[in-house]
């Protein structure tokens, strides 16, 4: 029979090896189920992002009642879309993916815009409509086609070649199409 000090010490030692088992499964937790990893796989799913998408409907809702092509200028106003202290990566938006440097996602790749007149407002339509607008206003081609390159630009990160937005939707090719 064992004696009454064995037991303490038993239950002692099992205590220990609990509070060590223990120790080392909230390490586990902390190290592996932390608030970067729980977020989306989605970097736009964020309140800031789904307002900016919000002010692009609204915009679209201007250009459709005939007023300002705003919408093709309009671009998320931060460098860090998904929050993860990178700025200004390549990231996928829009029902697309169409991938896109983070400091410049613009209205047309997050939110379609059907006009009265069935047409899209894509990046190639607003090159387009943007062009005629300046022409109207009597901005000679080779101002409006610069004013139009300096407005769209691609943004400051590094763009996998043959495979972005600003490639996929051949905006210096349409803007050089334009006369």
């Amino acid at each position: 029979m064992a004696k009454k000090g064995d037991k303490s010490l038993e239950m002692v030692i099992g205590l220990m090896i609990l509070l060590v088992v223990a120790g080392v499964v909230i390490k586990m937790f902390i190290t592996y189920v932390n608030p970067s990893r729980l977020q989306s796989s989605d970097p736009t799913n964020n309140l800031e992002f789904q307002n900016f998408i919000q002010s692009c409907e609204n915009l679209c809702q201007k250009a459709k009642a005939g007023g300002t092509l705003d919408y093709c200028y309009t671009y998320f106003p931060k460098n860090d879309i998904n929050n993860n202290g990178i700025p200004n990566e390549v990231i996928e938006v829009g029902e697309a993916r169409w991938k896109a440097c983070e400091d410049r996602v613009y209205c047309f790749l997050v939110s379609k815009c059907q006009l009265p007149d069935n047409t899209y407002l894509t990046a190639r339509e607003c090159v387009k409509r943007l062009y005629n607008s300046y022409i109207s206003y009597g901005l000679p081609s080779d101002k409006a086609k610069t004013k139009i390159k300096n407005a769209l630009i691609p943004g400051s990160c590094e763009l996998p070649a043959g495979d972005n937005w600003y490639e996929d939707m051949e905006i210096d090719a349409t803007i050089n199409s334009l006369s």
